[in-house]
């Protein structure tokens, strides 16, 4: 019983696998993943403090608020 069920599961695997494979080899998966993956992490850029008041978009983080030059 145990074993039609692994080897029916096996199967379909293999079915699937193949057009599968073909489809990520046609989109160039492996090409576009680690683009992806880079624009989806944002990474937050630290300034030195001398350049914090010249940023003029976007929000300070902590410490400046209230205060005006």
């Amino acid at each position: 019983m145990a074993m039609t069920i692994f080897g029916g599961w096996f199967i379909w695997g293999l079915i699937l696998a193949g057009p599968l494979y073909w489809l990520g080899w046609r989109l160039r998966v492996k090409y576009w993943l680690p683009r992806l993956r880079s624009l989806w992490r944002r990474r937050t850029v630290q300034l030195p403090s001398q350049l914090v008041p010249l940023v003029l978009l976007g929000k300070r983080r902590g410490g400046g608020e209230g205060k005006r030059a």
